[in-house]
């Protein structure tokens, strides 16, 4: 796990690169593989997508939200392995670099939401709906799609990496670049996954 800190409209951002070792990776792809069959993933309008003043919805893309399927989390790969993020030395060393990071030691509800980018996906700027938000990118080496990097504020331009999460206050506007797949390519999980947790402190 290689972390390094950045710093956004006097916000901290944190990107860890090589977040989840090979076993967990390998976890997570059997997880991934499967929500990808026919029919599991949904369209914008029935994963919770953000929308402009004018009610148009934001991205193009499908994606599953994981806590409304598992009634007992531990049964998925994916939720197993995300609480990873809660580790204590994490934690710390967090909030050693900016007391920001309190609120992920005080989160005590936290939900999963899986996306798949193929060709034309995007995701225009958006904020998201939480306190924190952590997302992590998955996709098969070598790369075989172009764009889908991430942008927050309209500042700072992260690219999409393999196993890189970025953790970041959810207030910030954030974006994706569309994808490029070649069509032979298409419905056969060459594009880009994105894992992004959404973190709230109820109570």
């Amino acid at each position: 796990m290689d972390i390094s800190f950045l710093n956004i409209k006097n916000l901290p951002v944190v990107l860890i690169d090589n977040l989840y070792n090979a076993d967990q990776q390998v976890d997570i792809w059997q997880e991934l593989e499967f929500i990808s069959g026919k029919d599991k993933l949904k369209d914008p309008e029935h994963t919770g997508t953000a929308t402009d003043n004018d009610g148009n919805i934001l991205k193009q893309n499908r994606a599953l939200p994981l806590d409304t399927i598992y009634a007992d989390r531990s049964i998925s790969n994916i939720l197993k392995e995300n609480r990873l993020l809660w580790d204590e030395k994490f934690m710390d060393q967090l909030m050693d670099h900016h007391r920001f990071f309190r609120y992920l030691r005080y989160s005590n509800t936290d939900s999963t939401l899986v996306s798949y980018y193929e060709d034309s996906d995007y995701y225009a700027p958006h904020r998201d709906d939480a306190i924190l938000t952590a997302i992590t990118w998955f996709y098969k080496e070598p790369k075989q799609f172009q764009g889908g990097d991430f942008t927050i504020e309209d500042e700072i331009k992260i690219e999409c990496r393999h196993n890189r999460c970025v953790l970041f206050p959810s207030i910030l506007t954030h974006s994706v670049d569309p994808i490029k797949l070649d069509n032979k390519l298409k419905n056969k999980n060459y594009g880009r996954y994105a894992i992004s947790q959404f973190m709230t402190i109820n109570g």
